[in-house]
């Protein structure tokens, strides 16, 4: 028997709510199935099974009680809020179990994580253990992680295409102009990376594809396979990035640290307390410091807006340089660290922009096509303008 019905079959009912709350994917993607799911449901189907087996291990596993679902993503893994009655929330993630498995157990990497930052006192999700105190748990296809919910961040996450809402975009824009609010996020992100990472954290792993060389290598790899289908008024825009993507310099060199790998304002939270927090750790692990400082100073920069905002890029810095000396080797490889994700977008994006209906208004993760191809010539400015205030500071340290 296929497992979401066996395990339905096997629990008794529980008082709770379903909500669904509309996601990236809708009933138009016809025969779309989770990767837990292998019944061949359509997309509704598919949710209810999601939110009803979520339930049933939240009773059977944590002992959760009464509740609310809302479930946030579906689909490489689903994500779900549990609203509890009388408790704080929590947030559910479920990820499929492949076969055979694979070498790096990334699921209990990422709880294994977590509980290191919780013993080193630095602001995370807490992970949730069992009734029995483990870390996670497996319930056959699927492997289970519940964390603490700290709130909603404070930028909207944009699917590839979407415009977003005004609203949505105005929030984002008045944080990326805050340099208070910047400093604290860039004095939250030398703090990690200021964390001693020896020891037992010396195991963990980043996941492939997290890391800026693996990133760099799917981008190549993308271009490589759209080469033929590249039309002719495109040939040109083609080799141009092409060639960024492989003069882009490696960051073996740098210090190495427990990095986030995906910093900026959508994967931040305030919470009741006024702390900033950043949520969503699946790309965390030990990598380059400076590939994350450079994601954060790239990231503060909408790229619709026409301007630089200095102070924005200021405070970060100052911010981080309150827990952490940038080296020299970073300094020198700072413009190569913001440009780098910028360059994996646009290759990520080139098959759209190639298309026949391809629009110069159409959005890829909240920027058109041209203004992602500003920002990655704005790069070296940023940098630039960052490099000024590490020179300053370090004069000032003199």
């Amino acid at each position: 028997m296929l497992w979401w019905r066996a395990f339905i079959d096997s629990v008794c009912p529980i008082h709770s709510t379903i909500i669904h709350h509309p996601t990236e994917h809708d009933d138009r993607i016809i025969g779309y199935t989770s990767p837990c799911n292998h019944m061949g449901a359509t997309m509704s189907e598919s949710i209810v099974m999601t939110e009803t087996v979520t339930a049933q291990i939240l009773e059977q596993v944590y002992q959760a009680g009464a509740l609310r679902l809302a479930l946030l993503a579906h689909g490489a893994k689903d994500v779900v809020h549990v609203q509890r009655a009388s408790a704080p929330d929590w947030i559910v993630r479920i990820y499929p179990v492949s076969d055979p498995a694979p070498p790096h157990d990334r699921v209990t990497a990422l709880a294994q994580l977590l509980v290191f930052l919780e013993q080193h006192q630095y602001p995370a999700e807490r992970v949730v253990r069992t009734i029995d105190g483990k870390l996670t748990t497996r319930i056959d296809a699927c492997h289970v992680l519940v964390t603490t919910y700290l709130g909603s961040p404070l930028q909207v996450w944009q699917p590839a295409s979407s415009g977003g809402t005004d609203p949505d975009r105005m929030q984002a824009y008045t944080a990326k102009r805050d340099p208070q609010l910047l400093y604290s996020i860039g004095a939250l992100l030398g703090r990690l990376h200021a964390l001693d990472a020896t020891g037992p954290t010396v195991e963990l792993e980043i996941g492939s594809g997290l890391q800026a060389a693996a990133e760099l290598a799917w981008a190549s790899d993308q271009l490589v396979q759209l080469q033929a289908r590249v039309p002719a008024h495109l040939q040109e825009k083609y080799a141009r990035l092409t060639r960024r993507i492989q003069q882009v310099r490696r960051f073996d060199a740098c210090p190495q640290t427990i990095i986030h790998g995906d910093g900026h304002l959508g994967n931040v939270v305030i919470t009741p307390a006024s702390e900033y927090v950043f949520i969503d750790w699946e790309a965390a692990g030990r990598g380059a410091a400076v590939t994350d400082l450079g994601q954060l100073l790239s990231a503060n920069v909408d790229p619709a807006d026409d301007t630089l905002h200095r102070a924005g890029i200021q405070a970060i810095i100052d911010g981080y340089c309150a827990h952490r000396i940038v080296s020299q080797i970073e300094r020198d490889l700072l413009s190569d660290a913001l440009r780098f994700r910028i360059l994996v977008t646009l290759a990520g994006a080139f098959e759209q922009r190639s298309s026949l209906d391809y629009q110069p208004t159409q959005r890829f993760w909240g920027a058109t096509y041209a203004e992602w191809e500003r920002h990655a010539r704005r790069a070296t400015r940023i940098a630039h303008i960052a490099q000024e205030r590490l020179d300053a500071q370090s004069s000032a340290d003199v």
